[in-house]
């Protein structure tokens, strides 16, 4: 950190005083030096913690919502009715990670056929989500 100089260099090497020795003199002497930014308060670390922590869940609700199962476009492939409500349980919840309990199972009919929706709340924080499952059509031989 040196002195900030105003005026040309090349006047120094002349020998001749700078018509700005005054405002260099001034420079110097107001100098401040840089201070060492202090950490920040407990209230706006924990705030900046919960904003990314949102930030996060939102990320993962779309990306929840893109998985199989996570629309009416995509659902979930299973062999038999019986396992829809314990293949949507199996799912965790995007913003605790806990697991998910079945509210609701509807039938709803889609251009591509019948679809099962499950409506499913997180047991610990309450999130709702819906979940879509087709039933695989059993071919004959």
């Amino acid at each position: 950190m040196g002195v900030r100089r105003t005026c040309a260099p090349s006047r120094f090497a002349t020998g001749s005083p700078p018509q700005c020795a005054l405002s260099c003199a001034l420079v110097a002497k107001t100098a401040k030096k840089a201070k060492p930014k202090r950490p920040p308060r407990a209230r706006t670390a924990s705030r900046e913690q919960a904003r990314r922590h949102d930030k996060l869940v939102e990320a993962r609700l779309k990306l929840a919502a893109l998985e199989p199962g996570g629309a009416e476009a995509h659902p979930v492939e299973v062999a038999s009715a019986s396992v829809v409500e314990a293949r949507g349980e199996a799912e965790r919840c995007p913003r605790c990670d806990e697991p998910l309990r079945t509210e609701e199972h509807a039938v709803v009919e889609t251009a591509r056929g019948l679809v099962r929706k499950l409506t499913l709340r997180c047991r610990s924080c309450g999130l709702e989500r819906a979940f879509y499952v087709r039933v695989a059509e059993k071919l004959l031989n």
